[in-house]
């Protein structure tokens, strides 16, 4: 029994467009797992949001935009427009990152065939060490090119507002996770927000997707006023599970700004690439990996029975029982409006990406990198180059 019969889920085609290739698997491997997910999961359509710079998992990033859009057209050769893909920046942190060379990786990205782009710029960790705002004019170039071309952009701002709030509020496992930015090193969550307001004032066209709700899901009066400025603006409901505690402290709020806006707004789950022991129901709906997230924003969006959450000491959260027709636009709907069909890959360009990458993991540079990880990667690229020759 699969999970939509096991759980009793309505049957609804699904688009899940908060999927990463983070772990460093075998592109053979990535592509297993993930077939296995969307076929346990009755997933249609999966959007992977590539991570090339400071993912927290792999000592070698920077190859992941390209595994990412050899992943695609592999599943993709299976079933036609089952899956899309996102690139993203990789940093330097020095001073060849300018507004030249940003632009440079997504004009090479959207020449590829990537669908669109994806930002961790605004984690409050990685918006730290960058230096400088997101709106600052070393991206304008980058932001007015996607505005242009259409290339949609999905961004992570912040994290959940309370992680701001004095070190003893905070819970264990948002400790653990490092997720406390109250020391005065980080800009503020009101900081951070104002950034993307910045970008917006100066790129209205733009299709920016943010993850996570916005982070508010407390504050759903602010997302209308957003919302209602910028037509191209949306969000995406991947967890953290503070958002349905935001929809259940203000919930007929929530339930009118789902009815109200469901076409600006994704379903998403934070998926990875991450190998596990055992059969699909072992793995995913008692193991608290894909099937966790996945689990808890359906129910949250489906049913009307109150569920606990022990993750975070966050309690029980209200569901909001949406409509098979609200619901049709999140789960599906929006994603297969903006994306009818995936983009087709420039194969001479892709083998060369993968060339450049393979050449520069063999450099001094990258001596640093965990042995195991680095030969993995060599043959992740190495298959990659051989499928586009």
């Amino acid at each position: 029994m699969k999970n939509v019969q096991r759980n009793n889920y309505r049957p609804l085609p699904l688009c899940d467009t908060h999927f990463h290739l983070i772990y460093p698997e075998t592109v053979e491997s990535t592509i297993n797992i993930f077939r296995e997910i969307t076929d346990y999961f009755d997933i249609s359509r999966i959007t992977m949001n590539c991570i090339s710079c400071g993912s927290g998992h792999r000592s070698i990033d920077f190859p992941n935009n390209v595994k990412g859009i050899y992943v695609r057209d592999r599943l993709n050769e299976a079933r036609a427009d089952s899956a899309f893909v996102y690139g993203s920046f990789t940093h330097l942190f020095d001073g060849t990152d300018t507004a030249e060379s940003y632009l440079a990786q997504v004009k090479r990205l959207y020449d590829i065939g990537f669908d669109g782009f994806k930002m961790l710029e605004g984690k409050p960790e990685f918006r730290k060490k960058l230096g400088h705002p997101l709106c600052d004019e070393i991206f304008d170039k980058s932001y007015a090119f996607m505005e242009e071309a259409g290339f949609p952009v999905k961004m992570h701002l912040g994290d959940p507002y309370t992680a701001w709030g004095p070190k003893e509020s905070i819970s264990p496992y948002a400790l653990s996770r490092g997720w406390w930015y109250g020391d005065g090193t980080y800009p503020s969550f009101e900081e951070l927000h104002q950034e993307v307001y910045g970008v917006m004032k100066k790129f209205p066209k733009l299709k920016l997707c943010l993850a996570h709700f916005f982070f508010l899901g407390h504050n759903t009066d602010e997302l209308r006023k957003f919302f209602d400025t910028y037509e191209n603006v949306s969000v995406d409901l991947t967890p953290g599970a503070s958002m349905f505690k935001g929809f259940t402290e203000h919930y007929n709020d929530a339930v009118k700004f789902f009815e109200e806006y469901s076409d600006r707004i994704f379903f998403g789950s934070d998926t990875y690439n991450r190998p596990v022991e055992g059969d699909a129901f072992d793995k995913y709906e008692q193991s608290g990996d894909a099937g966790h997230r996945i689990n808890l924003v359906r129910h949250c969006l489906e049913k009307s029975e109150d569920m606990e959450i022990e993750e975070g000491h966050l309690g029980f959260l209200k569901p909001l029982n949406l409509s098979d027709k609200v619901l049709r636009d999140i789960y599906y709907g929006n994603h297969a409006r903006l994306h009818p069909t995936a983009r087709n890959t420039d194969k001479a360009l892709a083998r060369a990406y993968a060339e450049e990458m393979l050449e520069i993991i063999n450099c001094d540079f990258h001596k640093f990198a965990v042995p195991e990880e680095k030969a993995t990667e060599e043959q992740n690229l190495r298959t990659i180059i051989g499928y586009y020759s």
